[in-house]
């Protein structure tokens, strides 16, 4: 329940949340047992090796190595992926024959496949070639560079996979055997990519293959597999990637797609760990960077054009977890000091600020001049795509133009950091656009004034649409708000002018003839699109840190 809890709180959503101790699974681990041993694949042996308890796995001699413990002196092997103590272990157990499978293994992990689907499935991003378009299906391309030395260095071992059922014994049985041995908790996890999608398929009749299957139909059918990607951490590369997908050509089913490890969150430097006292609460964290109305006591407000203001939105955490971690290839840095340094200049200052110097009531209001209806209390204006464009702005107009399709690329290849970061640096060309334009100033033309708010409200539609998609739903919502694009009057609008929302993947691959804005004329200044984070108690330090000295400023967090 906590991993669930988790996800409520993260603003995660889910199709299937399943555990290997639910009865559907335990049918869908026995079929793919059956599949197995009816091919021949399962046969009884003894098995010897390297053994961690807490990895519930075997290692080679070329996967371990010797330490000595700093206290006692004394020797012992531990795993070199995950710093676990092994054992020498020799039992009987069933073997899955891995070895049969290491050259399919090589020709599918160096086989070019087609990028998942789009993100938004009606892109039609021009800014990849053909070639752009294919990728190895393990990725980061350095895990799988190093997957491939591994299959190239030698055969693989055969793959033991069950346990006695004195030493396990609150798995899943073997079937035939239950009373004898367990089936190996690796095999039994890595078939719940197949439970969710209702395997077995119950809607089939078995087909020659041994599976279910229509004549004429693949069993799979109808059904969420293949999956287009597994994301996993890089310590279980070997599951996903070895293990996996030879025990899928077994069973004669399709492999996933793509296969994303991920790498690790470090703490100040340090590999997290319990010991230390420097793992992070996510349920803390999550509380800790939500940002704080200006007055604490003050009630919920609205801003200028009504929406709400969302002060308790988890948008800055999620966003920069993807923004620094989303690398994927190297462990990433879990700094307090530094999410606030990021959160002050990337989000307040850059998008932030643009979206205060653009909606600015005393910028709007010179667009109204000698319009009729100053009076009211919401004046609306309407500003043109400037034409022709001028040679300083073509920077951005490109930048602008080709931003849905290079968010994209980078969001199909798994690249979370660069996509991210191909908005930023957008928004940051739009702020050198307005700070060089200076629409407020009373000397700037009204083609100056117009030229500054098209680009920068364009600009900030296309962040709000990619980033709101993703990362930041809950704030990237007020800042469509107040582009006026959620309103019912406008949309209607833009529907009869483009034949689409202007709010939708569709509106984000063309940039509008036309900019409406609404506005209030009293002057009323709109809240901060991201308010201040909450400042840390005083002395406080990350986790794993120690306290400063008294009179110290060492290890004090910059408050933003």
């Amino acid at each position: 329940m906590r991993f669930r809890d988790l996800a409520d709180a993260a603003n995660l959503s889910h199709t299937h949340f399943i555990r290997t101790t639910e009865p559907q699974h335990a049918e869908a681990v026995r079929e793919i047992w059956r599949r197995l041993q009816e091919g021949g694949y399962i046969y009884k042996g003894e098995h010897s090796g390297w053994y961690a308890v807490s990895d519930e796995a075997f290692y080679t001699e070329t996967q371990i190595r010797e330490r000595v413990d700093p206290k006692t002196g004394e020797k012992h092997m531990e795993s070199i992926e995950t710093g676990q103590r092994v054992e020498w272990s020799s039992e009987e157990s069933y073997k899955f024959r891995l070895s049969l499978f290491r050259d399919a293994l090589l020709t599918w992990h160096t086989s070019s496949r087609p990028l998942p689907p789009s993100f938004y499935p009606s892109s039609t991003s021009t800014t990849t070639t053909t070639t752009d378009r294919f990728t190895t299906p393990l990725q980061p391309p350095s895990q799988h560079d190093a997957l491939i030395a591994e299959l190239e260095s030698g055969p693989l071992p055969d793959l033991s996979v069950s346990r006695p059922r004195s030493r396990l014994h609150w798995g899943i049985p073997v079937p035939g055997d239950e009373e004898g041995h367990t089936i190996y908790v690796w095999v039994d996890a890595l078939v719940n990519y197949l439970t969710v999608t209702g395997f077995p398929w119950k809607t089939a009749t078995t087909s020659g293959d041994g599976g279910g299957g229509e004549e004429g139909k693949d069993e799979w059918e109808g059904s969420a597999w293949p999956a287009d990607v597994h994301v996993v951490g890089k310590d279980i590369i070997r599951f996903h990637a070895i293990y996996w997908p030879a025990m899928l050509m077994a069973a004669k089913l399709p492999l996933p797609r793509h296969i994303v490890a991920h790498a690790h969150w470090t703490m100040n430097k340090s590999k997290m760990s319990k010991s230390l006292g420097n793992v992070v609460d996510p349920f803390v964290a999550l509380q800790q960077f939500r940002p704080h109305p200006p007055s604490s006591t003050s009630p919920p407000t609205t801003t200028t054009t009504g929406e709400s203001s969302n002060w308790g939105s988890v948008d800055v955490l999620r966003w920069y977890l993807m923004r620094i971690g989303g690398n994927l290839a190297t462990d990433s840095d879990y700094n307090e000091s530094i999410l606030r340094e990021y959160h002050r200049k990337n989000l307040q200052s850059q998008i932030g600020g643009l979206t205060s110097r653009a909606l600015a009531p005393k910028v709007l209001q010179r667009l109204t001049d000698g319009q009729e209806g100053r009076q009211e209390e919401m004046a609306e204006v309407k500003v043109p795509r400037p034409s022709p464009v001028l040679p300083e702005d073509e920077n951005l107009e490109r930048q602008i133009k080709e931003l849905a399709g290079v968010f994209d690329t980078y969001m199909q290849r798994f690249q979370l950091s660069k996509a991210l970061q191909a908005v930023h640096d957008a928004v940051a060309e739009a702020n050198k656009l307005i700070t060089r334009l200076e629409p407020w100033s009373a000397h700037a033309s009204l083609s100056t004034v117009q030229r500054a708010v098209y680009y920068s409200t364009e600009t900030l539609r296309l962040a709000g649409i990619l980033l709101g998609a993703t990362v930041m739903p809950e704030r990237m919502a007020v800042l469509l708000d107040r582009l006026d694009l959620q309103g019912q009057q406008h949309q209607q609008e833009q529907e009869q002018e483009q034949g689409q929302e202007v709010t939708t993947w569709e509106g984000a691959q063309t940039l509008r003839d036309v900019v409406s804005l609404r506005f209030r004329t009293d002057g009323q200044k709109m809240e901060p699109l991201f308010p201040p984070l909450p400042s840390p108690p005083p002395h406080a330090s990350s986790p794993g840190q120690k306290e400063p000295k008294k009179g110290s400023k060492k290890g004090r967090l910059p408050t933003s």
